[in-house]
């Protein structure tokens, strides 16, 4: 069955003679994208006009693939480029604020910045916080610190705010078979093949340090920084560990256009040495005259 690329922009903003449309869907914070090949549009000036893009296929499948703010606009023999960037960080989750929180889960710190940006939010984080500190700090920054530091998934998406394990069970999942894919490369790297890591914390109670080990077997990873409380040296150590793994093995693939989302699994059948479960940090839609997705991959833990 013939199927014919469909993308459309919704909004303020007319765009006329679309070539080409590129959504780039990416796990880390702030980095989605839209990029719009044109004729011509409406945009004038600086004004951030918002635009809500559709994908999909003439015959029926569509999908809404966000919300975004225009950035730029250039200029071309051929018509116009319009850049666009995701609209879900913009407004209050950027204002710069001075509050503190005291003993909470990290799951409940992500509720309560998220009520208080009008946003509902998914969290699975049970990290114990002892004291959160932001100081002239906007709430994008406090969250992705915590991102960072337990290897989490931090994003907006359709309105939720999301911090999330990659380990968590509730990340979407995909199937790919080795006859769907129009293009891929998968590696292996022994280089950050780790199975074991030691770190050290702070023993208040006998006032010594001392150091617990995750996982098991060599090769083993040290961190040399020691750690104010056992828990923490726990999710640090856990954390480390986790990104090490996510570096062993990885990849890209080129299907045709479906809607597969960054942040979720896909686990790969008939690739030979590439089969398995991956997590994808990058998903880019690209619709002109054919359809393709192309997702790159780290392994999943």
């Amino acid at each position: 069955m013939v199927k014919t690329p469909f993308a459309q922009l919704l909004g303020a903003l007319v765009a006329t003679g679309v070539s080409s449309v590129t959504v780039t869907d990416s796990i880390d914070d702030e980095s989605d994208a839209l990029s719009v090949s044109c004729e011509s549009s409406s945009a004038f000036g600086l004004l951030p006009l918002p635009a809500t893009v559709l994908l999909g296929y003439q015959e029926g499948m569509m999908w809404p693939a966000g919300l975004y703010t225009l950035q730029s606009v250039t200029t071309l023999p051929i018509g116009e480029r319009l850049l666009f960037t995701s609209a879900a960080f913009d407004g209050t989750m950027k204002k710069k604020r001075t509050k503190s929180y005291q003993k909470l889960k990290l799951k409940d710190l992500v509720a309560k910045i998220a009520k208080q940006n009008g946003l509902s939010s998914k969290s699975d984080m049970d990290q114990f916080l002892l004291h959160v500190d932001q100081k002239n700090e906007s709430d994008t920054s406090l969250l992705k610190r915590y991102a960072q530091k337990y290897n989490a998934i931090f994003n907006i998406k359709n309105g939720t705010l999301i911090l999330l394990s990659k380990s968590s069970l509730s990340l979407p999942l995909f199937l790919l078979f080795a006859q769907d894919a129009q293009s891929y490369s998968l590696y292996t790297n022994h280089k950050f093949l780790y199975r074991s890591l030691e770190v050290k914390y702070h023993n208040h109670k006998k006032n010594k340090t001392e150091k617990i080990k995750i996982g098991s077997g060599d090769p083993k990873y040290i961190i040399e920084q020691i750690q104010k409380t056992k828990a923490e040296a726990k999710d640090i150590g856990k954390a480390k560990l986790e990104r090490l793994i996510a570096k062993t093995r990885g990849g890209t693939i080129t299907v045709e256009g479906q809607n597969i989302v960054a942040g979720g699994k896909v686990l790969l059948i008939g690739f030979g040495k590439g089969d398995g479960l991956y997590l994808i940090t990058n998903a880019e839609h690209k619709a002109a005259e054919i359809f393709t997705t192309t997702l790159t991959l780290e392994q999943a833990i």
